[in-house]
């Protein structure tokens, strides 16, 4: 489960990074913001084999139940951007 974990760490540290560099970037164009955001939605996509892991996500909760709690909190920030610019949730990448 560690190196699963360890593959989950690096995901979650591209994920951050991104969601760093949209609420604190000096973004000149829309262009290269929403360029960001499309980076952080493919980044955060590889959260998937992750989630669906039932076995990864128990022992998670039990040894690093902010980790999971971070990354519901990005796919909030995910869908609220995507809601304010009216980015299509699928197919948009």
């Amino acid at each position: 489960m560690h190196a699963k974990y360890k593959l989950f760490e690096e995901v979650k540290e591209r994920s951050d990074f991104m969601v760093e560099q949209l609420s604190e970037g000096d973004y000149r164009s829309p262009e290269v913001y929403v360029n960001n955001l499309l980076h952080l939605i493919n980044t955060y996509s590889e959260f998937t084999e992750f989630m669906s892991d039932a076995e990864f996500i128990k022992w998670t909760q039990i040894n690093h139940p902010i980790a999971l709690i971070e990354v519901a909190m990005t796919e909030r920030i995910i869908m609220a951007v995507q809601n304010f610019l009216l980015i299509p949730k699928k197919g948009c990448i």
